[in-house]
């Protein structure tokens, strides 16, 4: 459903596009120097409203569709199934409800899991359809409104670039909102770490073994928390890195700047810069 959807949302796009450059050119009968702006930025202008918004209605539908597929499933399950079930147990029972409705069954599962199964599928079935139906009708009616604009005067370029400069603050705006989230999750969680463990047995300790238990009915070790060994480990790997990255890249940036060709520099700068570019967890992880 999702590959339908964005490819009408495209196909919209492409249509609005051709349609507002070819109405800023009849307009003038055709004398594109009479127009305030050149006629593709008519038409870019006509894309960008019919494309962006409908995307992004679409991208706030799938982030909170399950959410609420979620709270109206669990309050559709008897309440007797329900009534004494923490957070833990009821994510699990709605694991078990879409793996039942995702036809992975590990054993016979009760009959109100199977109804539930059933309304899962149903409702996400509904809820699709409702996101296409009105991402297009969204889509479209941009596409009216906006091509109602169109005229000799319109400056369709400050309009292209207004809505280049939303997206710009908006990318930056997510970009610090991400960063300022990581710093908050990681100060919850070392605030919540060092509740139950003393800063002077991580900073000092020469035992690393994070084995605690999490639940009263688990059998695990007290747990050591010493964090030496890991900064000793994390130094070892570095110092390795720099034995090998300090000569080759030293000597590569001589070769470069020294002898290499201004035709092989041309070509190698750029993809060096390129792979630099990409985080090392990156090339540890494949």
């Amino acid at each position: 459903m999702l590959s339908y959807l964005f490819a009408a949302l495209l196909a919209i796009t492409a249509v609005g596009y051709i349609v507002g450059r070819q109405q800023a050119l009849g307009v003038v009968g055709g004398e594109a120097y009479r127009l305030h702006s050149r006629p593709t930025y008519h038409g870019a202008y006509i894309a960008a409203w019919a494309g962006l918004p409908s995307l992004l209605l679409v991208l706030f539908w799938l982030l909170f569709q399950e959410s609420v597929i979620e709270v109206l499933l669990i309050r559709s399950l008897p309440d007797a199934e329900t009534a004494n079930l923490n957070d833990a147990q009821i994510s699990l029972l709605i694991s078990e409800i879409r793996s039942v409705a995702a036809g992975q069954l590990f054993s016979e599962p009760k009959a109100y899991i199977l109804e539930a199964a059933a309304r899962y599928t149903r409702w996400q079935g509904i809820a699709y359809l409702a996101m296409f139906a009105v991402a297009v009708m969204m889509a479209l009616t941009s596409l009216v409104l906006t091509r109602a604009r169109i005229s000799e005067h319109f400056h369709a370029r400050q309009g292209v670039e207004k809505v280049l400069d939303i997206i710009m603050i908006a990318c930056s705006l997510i970009a610090i909102m991400t960063t300022v989230g990581i710093v908050v999750s990681l100060l919850v969680e070392a605030i919540r770490f060092f509740q139950r463990v003393s800063p002077v047995e991580f900073l000092f300790g020469l035992n690393w073994e994070p084995q605690i238990p999490i639940r009263e009915d688990q059998v695990a070790a007290a747990g050591a928390f010493g964090a030496i060994p890991v900064f000793l480990g994390s130094l070892l790997v570095a110092a390795i890195a720099l034995l090998v990255a300090i000569p080759i890249g030293l000597l590569s940036a001589v070769y470069l700047t020294e002898y290499a060709s201004h035709r092989l520099r041309g070509m190698v700068k750029p993809v060096m810069e390129i792979l630099a570019g990409i985080p090392t967890v990156v090339y540890s992880f494949f």
